[in-house]
Order: structure tokens, then sequence, then C-alpha cells
């Protein structure tokens, strides 16, 4: 009886076990693919901001643009590491710190040639067509999301974008007044 109790013992925990180390996999299979796709532009998102963000404060001078950037890549980091604990706890693949959006590798790529009061409002610009992108992008998720931990996030980020962008036609008014 002893004997039978342990094997049963054993092949629960070993089931446990099982279970814990699958758990990404189905995680996976679960998450809506809407939530997939946000999450996926959203870390794309991110990375570009961080990308550029780095190069402003490379190239620029003036201090409402260092402020801005200095801003941007402490947020979106954070957003960054939230978003990639959120990933791995759902088992979702998120794009490479590398990986940007077409149009955020194409503005990286016209900023690097750009210097001094161009770069500035260049820079700007991106900012605010991006954070207008971003605005939508998480309204969108935090109205509409399916699964909790994602809206949560979408939701919980919006007011951190939102100050971007304020900050962005703070910026704007101090580098091309109207």
């Amino acid at each position: 009886m002893d004997n039978y109790r342990k094997l049963a013992s054993l092949a629960v925990l070993a089931a446990i076990a099982i279970g814990f180390s699958c758990a990404p996999i189905f995680a996976q299979s679960t998450t809506p693919s809407g939530d997939r796709d946000f999450a996926a532009t959203a870390a794309e998102a991110n990375n570009g901001e961080i990308v550029l963000a780095k190069l402003a404060l490379q190239k620029t001078n003036e201090p409402s643009i260092r402020m801005l950037a200095q801003r941007i890549l402490a947020d979106h980091t954070k957003a960054g590491a939230q978003l990639s604990s959120i990933a791995a706890s759902e088992g979702l693949k998120l794009p490479a710190s590398g990986e940007l959006l077409p149009q955020d590798q194409q503005t990286q790529q016209n900023l690097s040639s750009m210097n001094s009061h161009p770069f500035d409002i260049a820079y700007v610009n991106s900012q605010l067509s991006d954070h207008n992108a971003a605005i939508a992008l998480f309204q969108k998720e935090a109205q509409n999301g399916s699964d909790a931990a994602l809206k949560q996030f979408a939701a919980s980020t919006l007011p951190t974008l939102q100050a971007h962008l304020r900050l962005a036609q703070q910026a704007m008014q101090q580098v091309a007044p109207q």
C-alpha cells in the first residue's frame, strides 16, 4: 500500500512538473491573435523610441530635446521590460531589441544624417507622429483587448505616452515657435 501511495505521489508530482514546463506553450496558443499583434507592434515601436532617443541624446544640445529624449529613454526602457515580462509569462515571442518598425528605420536613417536645428525639428516631428500612433494603438488594446495582462499594460502605459506627446509639443514650441 505504501508503494502505491509513493507511486501515486510521484505521478502527481510529475504531472505538475510537466504542466509547469508546458505552460508557456499552452499560454501562447490561448493568447488571441489581436493581442499578439499588439504586443509585437508595441515592442517594435518601443525599440524605435529607445533607438531614436539615444540618437537625439548624441546629436542635440537643445535642453527641451534632451529632456524629452531622456524621459522617453527611461520610460520606454521600463515599458519594454514590463512588456517582456508579460510576454515571457504568456509564452509570446517579441521582436528582438534591434528590430524596428519600418517607419522608425527610415526615421533613424534620415536623422542620422542631420545635425543641429534641422535634427531637432525632425526628431520632434517624429515623436509627435510616433506618439499619436502609439496612443491610438494602446487605446485600442486598452478598450478592446482580450488578454487581461496586455490590456492592463496598455491602459497603464497610456498616461506615459500622453505625457510624451505633451513634452514633444512643448519641445516643438521651443525649437520651431509658431
